[in-house]
């Protein structure tokens, strides 16, 4: 709705610029044969006056045009003023953001000449031209570099300093040393790692702020790990490896080492599986790691860039520490103790937050958050021995209710590697930079066991007492049950569970074939049609507004004719130029009744050209209008089907299928770019006021039937040689013109895709922004963003490559189309005898000429909006085609139809479903081909998607699921095999199990 509203303003206020321009350009011609005309007429009349006001016209034309063509682009600078104000607005906050920084560190004025990013006060000739705003703010409290943390007396405020957080908070870590923050949620524990980070600022408390301080080691010396694991487009070394201070991080973490941090981090099962793809780039780990293995993986950088810090700050007194802001909170509690072990053995010193008590025996201290009976918080520094005491029952409770009964996850996710253009936005960052990975080696280290120890001597509750006794897994099931109910369980012994899951995973890796699923992640041709069959499948689902469009071509068609008959006008008018002179009006070839002269035609000729400015304007604005209805439409259409929720397509393009890469901006950027470049090429005035295919080539059309019906007349038989040859040069042009445009029509396709990887590259930097600062990965970042920059810079210099021939042919016809059209007039001319109609009919061929070679000069130009409309049409079509092909799958595919039903099927949706076999039931793989018949003009013929028999969704009162085999969105691996479950109103189930075995794809 915004943007309707903010095109409508934009439509109107265009109409009034439109207005002085037009009335003004197209009445260049009168003010320069009026100044011609006054000239002339002004001195004696000789017999060189008539070639004396022909020259004066034309220079006057010359001169205006090139003033006017400076005016016409006020449209483009308020465009790029718009972007221009947004940019400046950018550069002067961070810029103040830069010396608000420095000044705090107690820097004076900045200076580039000193190696400052900026110049408070940049100077050209003397003047100042730029200064950096100055941020206004209270009393901070300065951070200290220290070889520990210390935190005295200081009160956490948010970052507008608008609430007090945490009041009074004192904290020392020496290296080696450990802190756990615990207290109620929503308090703002995380607050006080932000500070640490130098994420937020530390502002001094208004009342007894002068004693806070703040001190920390260097920036090498704190890592942070943040509860959102942030996994960059890299490989899994480079994972590892990130951030990526010195290269020496990515050359020196060697396989043997890697196998180490992922036994230390619980991580052999992903090891396991993975240590052949160590460098292999464009798998998405995000997806392919559980939320619990993201996290540990974290732990591998931890202890990775714990080592590296040693290795390479042997001299260095300052201790190496680690921030785990709710790190560990999606992990098993074995896998959360076995890290922080690690981090114990490693003598880390580490400041955490967490929720489990059974991580409270891996720390010192305790900062803890309480309410006092007054609802006031209150923090206090605990001995961690002492605090374990108190919660010991909680402790056992939580070890028993979280341990883990299965064996290892030893299967992990198949490799999800998104190729063809959607790669462009998944390479490593080895790739983009040149850096070679370490080759990978075979380690042969054993494995260190874990064996996890208890603080508890003995429970102190019955209940414990109880709990004590149980010895395994399945134990534990019987003592729960027994204690809840007598009914019987409804769940599958573990063991068999386990026995099962083995058979059916070496079942399914021997089959030749397996599930065949219609999503992809392979990159699919879709909109082969060409760019003018992709822009009739845009107007048949934008179409509406028909009066609209009416409206716009009889205003461009009255516009052109008016344009076309100025010709006549000129040739008349220049027949009585001589002073005293009359003579009756000469059109088509005819003399009329009317008589004219000098003083009668002025008025005429300079009404004329503010007249058609009026009709060209109001046409343009109803070309605006008439887009915005069609964008309207479109995005309406896209919309719908992306959205709607018995398809849920918006989910099947972000989440199972890559066929097309950014939907999202196809939908909304390319859209809106797409309509402006289509109907600046074929209506015109979107941005330019007077382009158009549609009124230059009615301007074409009505000049020639203008020469050639006066023409014809005169000189029979050459009435077509003027227009025969303009369409003819013009016939030429568009050919080779057009065959360069073909090529920049797919460089810009290129262009397209380059700039949508680099879009979400900046998308995914800001979506994660504070997991970045937390590692201090932004040297990292800036290498992945400048790299898939560069791609657009190579793509651009291509594109003006092609581009080169197009415009010296265009700009080598548009300078010589006066020539030319001197040319051919003075070739019709001079087949006639008569001197003083020879003269009428080369002012009348020549004028007609020239509009005639510039408009068709016009449409040549605007060959580039027509290549770019090409390519965004393409990526339009694309997503159209594939939200329909899925919206048809989704909507005839039936699990379990046999060949009769799918004909009824498709006698009432005018689909075709050809399938392998009479009846699509079982386990077998079965093609279903769907193929969507066109039913009007600019149509997609065949639309096919693949897939097996899927299980019908039957309808009652609980939730059942029956032997069901559940696999990956692609059909590429079972995940979990032969699930059983009824829950009836009323019921609960807890599932259960190893990280990353796929327990969320049954929900």
């Amino acid at each position: 709705v915004r943007v309707r509203l903010g095109f409508q303003s934009f439509a109107m206020y265009k109409l009034l610029v439109d207005l002085s321009q037009l009335a003004f350009y197209f009445g260049l011609a009168p003010i320069s044969m009026a100044i011609a005309a006054f000239v002339v007429r002004k001195g004696s009349w000789t017999q060189d006056s008539e070639t004396t006001f022909y020259v004066l016209n034309l220079t006057f034309i010359r001169i205006i045009r090139c003033c006017l063509e400076v005016a016409k682009s006020v449209v483009d600078l308020a465009k790029a003023q718009a972007m221009l104000q947004r940019v400046v607005q950018l550069l002067e906050v961070m810029d103040a953001f830069i010396a608000f920084e420095a000044h705090r560190k107690g820097k004076r004025s900045l200076s580039r000449a000193e190696g400052f990013l900026i110049d408070e006060e940049e100077v050209v000739c003397c003047l100042p031209y730029y200064r950096v705003q100055q941020l206004h703010c209270g009393a901070v409290v300065p951070m200290n570099i220290t070889p520990f943390v210390a935190f005295e007396n200081v009160d956490i405020f948010t970052p507008d300093g608008m609430r007090l957080l945490l009041k009074n908070v004192s904290l020392r870590l020496d290296p080696g040393e450990s802190c756990l923050i615990m207290g109620p949620s929503g308090i703002g524990k995380s607050s006080l790692l932000r500070v640490l980070g130098q994420l937020w600022p530390l502002f001094r408390s208004p009342k007894g702020g002068e004693k806070a301080t703040f001190s920390r080691p260097g920036p090498l010396s704190v890592f942070f790990l943040a509860q959102r694991p942030y996994l960059f487009q890299g490989t899994l070394r480079e994972q590892v490896a990130y951030p990526i201070w010195d290269t020496s991080l990515l050359t020196e973490l060697d396989t043997e080492l890697m196998e180490r941090l992922f036994t230390d981090a619980n991580l052999l099962d992903v090891w396991e599986a993975r240590r052949d793809e160590l460098d292999t780039p464009g798998i998405l780990w995000d997806d392919v790691l559980s939320l619990g293995e993201q996290q540990r993986l974290q732990f591998c950088r931890l202890f990775w860039h714990a080592e590296w810090y040693s290795r390479h700050h042997e001299d260095s007194d300052d201790g190496f520490f680690a921030v785990l802001d709710e790190s560990s909170a999606s992990m098993d509690t074995s896998s959360e103790l076995k890290v922080y072990k690690a981090c114990r053995e490693r003598n880390l010193g580490y400041l955490s937050v967490a929720h489990r008590p059974t991580v409270i025996q891996f720390h010192n201290k305790i900062l803890h958050f309480t309410f006092d009976k007054d609802r006031e918080l209150c923090c206090r520094l605990r001995d961690a021995a002492e605090m374990a005491l108190e919660s010991a029952a909680q402790i056992h409770n939580e070890g028993l209710q979280n341990e883990e009964w299965r064996p290892q996850n030893t299967r992990r996710a198949m490799s999800k590697t998104r190729r063809g253009v959607g790669g462009l936005c998944n390479q490593s960052f080895s790739s983009l930079t040149g850096l070679c990975n370490t080759p990978v080696h075979d380690g042969n280290d054993e494995d260190d066991e874990f064996e996890m120890t208890s603080w508890m001597s003995s429970p102190k509750t019955p209940m414990l007492a109880r709990l004590a006794k149980v010895k395994s897994a399945p134990d534990l099931v019987t003592f729960m049950m027994s204690t809840i109910t007598k009914e019987e369980p409804n769940y599958v012994p573990l063991d068999t569970i386990t026995e099962s899951f083995q058979d059916q995973a070496m079942d399914v890796s021997s089959a030749e074939t397996g599930v065949r699923s219609p999503y992809s992640n392979d990159s699919e041709e879709f909109a082969k049609n060409g760019a003018a069959y992709n822009l009739g499948i845009i107007a048949r689902l934008s179409w509406t507004q028909s009066w609209l469009l009416a409206m716009v071509a009889l205003l461009n068609l009255l516009a052109a004719a008016m344009l076309a008959f100025w010709a006549e006008l000129f040739t008349n008018t220049k027949s009585v130029i001589k002073p005293g002179t009359t003579a009756s009006f000469h059109a088509f070839g005819r003399q009329t009744s009317i008589d004219i002269s000098f003083s009668r035609m002025l008025p005429v000729i300079l009404c004329w050209g503010p007249a058609l400015g009026v009709v060209k304007a109001i046409a343009n604005y109803f070309s605006v209008l008439l887009m915005l209805e069609w964008r309207s439409k479109l995005f309406s259409h896209l919309q719908t089907r992306y959205l709607r929720s018995s398809d849920r397509i918006y989910y099947v393009l972000s989440n199972l299928d890559s066929r097309v890469e950014a939907s999202d901006q196809r939908m909304t950027n390319d859209v809106d770019l797409l309509m402006q470049f289509s109907f600046e090429f074929f209506l015109g005035g979107i941005m330019k006021p007077d382009s158009g295919v549609l009124f230059k080539m009615s301007i074409f059309i009505v000049s020639c039937w203008i020469v050639w019906m006066d023409v014809e007349r005169t000189l029979p038989g050459m009435g077509g040689a003027a227009p025969c040859t303009a369409s003819a040069l013009f016939l030429v042009t568009f050919l080779i013109v057009e065959r360069f445009g073909r090529k920049c029509a797919e460089v810009q396709h290129q262009l397209q895709l380059c700039e949508a990887s680099f879009r979400s590259a900046h998308a995914r930097c800001r979506s994660f922004a504070e997991g970045i600062s937390f590692y201090g990965g932004e040297a990292t970042e800036k290498v992945m963003l400048d790299q898939h920059f560069t791609p657009i810079l190579t793509t651009f210099k291509t594109f003006s490559w092609w581009k080169l021939p197009v415009e010296f042919l265009q700009l080598s016809i548009y300078q010589g189309q006066y020539t030319v059209a001197m040319l051919v007039g003075g070739s019709v001319a001079f087949k006639e005898d008569d001197k003083a109609r020879r003269v009428g009919i080369f002012d009348l061929t020549n004028s007609a000429m020239v509009e005639c070679l510039d408009s068709l000069n016009r449409i040549t130009c605007q060959v580039m909006d027509f290549a770019k409309s090409g390519a965004l049409a393409k990526r339009v079509v694309e997503l159209e085609e594939v939200m329909k092909a899925f919206h048809a799958l989704f909507n005839v595919t039936s699990p379990g139809l046999s060949r009769s039903s799918i004909n009824l099927l498709k006698k009432d949706l005018d689909v075709n479903l050809s399938c392998g076999a009479d009846v699509m039931c079982g386990k077998d793989p079965e093609d279903a081909v769907i193929e969507v018949q066109g039913s009007g003009c600019c149509e997609p013929e065949t639309l096919q998607l693949k897939c097996g028999p899927q299980v019908p969704v039957g309808e009652s009162r609980g939730i059942i699921f029956q032997n069901v085999d559940i696999y990956t969105p692609d059909g590429s691996r079972l995940l979990l095999p032969d699930v059983n479950l009824s829950l009836d109103v009323g019921e609960s189930c807890l599932i259960m199990g190893p990280s990353g075995i796929g327990k969320s794809s049954l929900l």
